[in-house]
């Protein structure tokens, strides 16, 4: 079952959405149920009192409360959760980078960006797609949502990951040739690095921030990638392109 949750203090716009999402008929490997929630309050009791769910669309403002905070709250309890925010503008698009949410949707509603946006979304949810790599002992696999970025140094490749580090012999070139494969949500910033766009919570013109359980990164695009890391990863955000 995919549990999904709308959350707009617009009755209207929290139905309109419900059934644009039911009207698309993605196949997906599970049904999907669809809450309606017209306020932050009744969203947060319904997770507290131990309520899942995998996506959740939630307005950046709803009535009094900012849904960016909301959200926030939200990956406290459900971290896993895949978060799309409903927004009319987008001037609100640097201040979540510390939510790090899968897309945006825009008032008033475009069926092909809720397509692009959702299909991103539940390919997020999606564990069956996973990243292959072989060491002495055999080939192994990892899910593409438990790795932070790939470091080339020398002839090995370095894994940061949930699990912890992983190193393997073999080329970055090819690593990005195999995850071009599956997803696009990866982002080469570098000879040296390629970073899970999911995991950014901050870019500059020289650098991208990876925010990890335990601590913070801060990595450096080089010069020859800088024009295209800020273009793509805008791209994802505004659910143009496939992200993972």
């Amino acid at each position: 079952m995919l549990n999904i949750a709308i959350c707009d203090d617009e009755k209207k716009v929290a139905e309109e959405l419900k059934a644009d999402l039911l009207s698309l008929q993605i196949p997906i490997s599970s049904e999907m149920e669809i809450s309606l929630f017209s306020s932050a309050q009744n969203l947060e009791y319904e997770i507290l009192e131990g309520k899942g769910f995998d996506i959740l669309f939630l307005d950046i403002e709803i009535g009094a409360v900012n849904g960016i905070a909301l959200a926030e709250k939200i990956q406290k309890q459900i971290p896993e959760a895949e978060i799309i925010f409903i927004t009319g503008h987008y001037q609100y698009v640097y201040d979540t980078f510390r939510v790090r949410p899968c897309g945006f949707l825009r008032k008033p509603f475009d069926l092909g960006e809720i397509r692009q946006t959702f299909c991103r979304a539940v390919e997020f949810c999606n564990d069956a797609r996973t990243f292959s790599y072989h060491v002495k002992q055999g080939t192994y696999r990892i899910d593409l949502q438990d790795i932070y970025y790939f470091m080339s140094v020398n002839r090995k490749i370095l894994m940061i990951t949930k699990r912890g580090e992983i190193s393997y012999y073999g080329k970055l070139d090819d690593a990005e040739k195999q995850l071009k494969e599956l997803t696009s949500g990866f982002i080469r910033i570098s000879k040296s690095f390629l970073v899970n766009a999911k995991y950014i919570t901050g870019i500059r013109n020289d650098s991208v921030d990876i925010t990890l359980p335990a601590r913070s990164e801060r990595l450096g695009i080089s010069q020859a990638y800088r024009g295209r890391v800020k273009q793509q990863y805008m791209n994802l955000w505004k659910s143009r392109e496939e992200i993972q």
